[in-house]
């Protein structure tokens, strides 16, 4: 469901019962689906709070008789030195999933922060900087792991964590057979980023085998096959569904076993023939 929700409205309190409504009759126009996705941060408030927003979208799930995956922002409470809850909080990008009975299966955060987006790096000493992205405080990296889906795992890349091989290929190595990116592109504006971004994802659904689905707040919104090709996508800024068939993939690809290993191993190779071809030209003369 792409709600094209305008950047500047996103975090905006005024606004947020109308996205709210955005995203509700998006998802009534989707025909018997098993599977709603809602993209990065849709829920631009603290779900795990409770209260009649929640409720709200507990109401889609009730009505669609679907599993929702859906964007919110988290946060944890420390403790101190007694262990005694303080009034210090750490947040979160995270994703949530519900089943068709409505019961909360699971969280999933975002581990590769966007330095200056998300969170100022070495924030002590560049008090004056601020990030590029406003919303809640800074974020910190959580927990990423597949969420149970229909005897399945669901794997859930938050934004431009699809550009990292790595974080995929961990989902799948810890049992995802289904990629999920949700990601807020709005800030790209009318560019060619959010294609660029669409292009690099599609890299992800190649290395590992598997059906890639893609949910962006203005686009670009996409099914990927384990070939990488893009079976449906949106338009950029458009409120629109995108809706088709994906599948579970249980079969492990090459790069899924070693990873980065075999360009690793080549990468050395080819240092040591060329070290080798030095020396031998050196001796000659």
């Amino acid at each position: 469901m792409q709600g094209n929700i305008e950047q500047s409205l996103k975090w905006d309190p005024s606004h947020l019962n109308e996205t709210l409504d955005t995203y509700r009759d998006l998802s009534a126009q989707a025909e018997s689906p098993d599977l709603i996705v809602w993209p990065e941060s849709a829920m631009p408030f603290f779900y795990q709070d409770g209260g009649g927003r929640a409720a709200k979208i507990h109401s889609v799930v009730e009505r669609s008789k679907a599993n929702l995956l859906f964007g919110s922002p988290a946060y944890k409470q420390l403790v101190d030195a007694n262990g005694q809850p303080s009034k210090r909080y750490r947040y979160l990008n995270s994703a949530y999933l519900l089943a068709k009975n409505n019961q909360l299966v699971g969280r999933s955060d975002k581990v590769h922060l966007v330095p200056f987006g998300e969170y100022v790096p070495l924030a002590n000493l560049l008090s004056f900087v601020d990030k590029l992205a406003q919303g809640i405080g800074d974020f910190v990296p959580g927990k990423n792991r597949p969420l149970p889906l229909n005897g399945h795992q669901l794997g859930v890349l938050v934004c431009y964590e699809a550009i990292f091989p790595e974080v995929s290929r961990n989902l799948v190595r810890n049992g995802a057979d289904l990629i999920v990116n949700i990601t807020n592109d709005a800030w790209f504006g009318k560019s060619s980023a959010p294609w660029q971004h669409l292009a690099m994802t599609r890299f992800r659904a190649v290395e590992n085998r598997v059906w890639l689905a893609r949910c962006a707040n203005t686009g670009v919104s996409a099914l990927i096959d384990p070939l990488g090709r893009v079976v449906r996508q949106s338009q950029l800024f458009q409120a629109e569904t995108v809706e088709g068939d994906v599948y579970f993939c249980n079969e492990t690809s090459l790069y899924t076993r070693t990873g980065d290993s075999v360009p690793l191993l080549l990468s050395i190779v080819v240092f040591g023939w060329l070290w080798q071809s030095r020396k031998s030209s050196l001796n000659r003369c």
